[in-house]
């Protein structure tokens, strides 16, 4: 009986121990929500900044003076590139050729089509350890390639470009140095984005 006493007093305790566990827990989920929250919050508006800095500078064309003022709000500039993850080598005939592909992002982080010339570069770098890296492929776009090369299907909207694997590239274990660096035509800015990908 004592036995059972003992056991009974101690319950709530463990109760205790076990809600306090779980409040811990679910306090740490919120506030990394938070976190995660907050950081996008500000990513967002550091591109907004960017979007009404460029505005303001005055290097539209046609000139922010010759626009109403709703329309140059509304007006959507490129602030930044992403370099999608399916960016990588495809096999084609009897070769492989590495297909890039990028968005351009404006202010809200929204794809926006953009006018100018893109330059792609792609460093084929072999496995850790093995020496011969291929010298850098280079694909170079007028602003009509790169409004042919927009692409809007199941796998998303995005510009692709394509470049042929250098001879004799063995992707296994290797990887992908990818740069995209485009020269705007209507705000006169070169923007830029690099990415590491498997060259599998």
């Amino acid at each position: 009986m004592k036995s059972l006493l003992t056991t009974l007093a101690l319950l709530p305790l463990a109760a205790c121990s076990i809600g306090g566990s779980r409040s811990a827990s679910s306090e740490n989920d919120r506030l990394r929500r938070e976190v995660l929250d907050l950081t996008t919050r500000i990513q967002s508006l550091e591109r907004e900044r960017e979007e009404l800095r460029v505005k303001a500078a005055g290097t539209l064309s046609p000139t922010p003076a010759s626009l109403a003022p709703e329309a140059l709000d509304a007006l959507p500039l490129c602030t930044s590139i992403s370099i999608s993850s399916l960016s990588g080598l495809r096999s084609v005939d009897a070769g492989k050729t590495l297909a890039v592909m990028f968005e351009p992002r404006d202010g809200k982080d929204r794809f926006t089509q953009v006018v100018g010339v893109v330059t792609v570069s792609a460093a084929f770098l072999p496995a850790s350890g093995v020496p011969g890296a291929a010298p850098v492929q280079t694909a170079r776009l007028s602003p009509r390639e790169v409004r042919d090369a927009y692409r809007s299907g199941i796998t998303g909207t995005y510009y692709e470009v394509l470049i042929p694997a250098p001879a004799g590239y063995s992707p296994a274990g290797g990887s992908i140095s990818l740069r995209v660096d485009l020269a705007d035509a209507v705000t006169g800015r070169t923007i830029t984005a690099e990415k590491l990908v498997p060259g599998r």
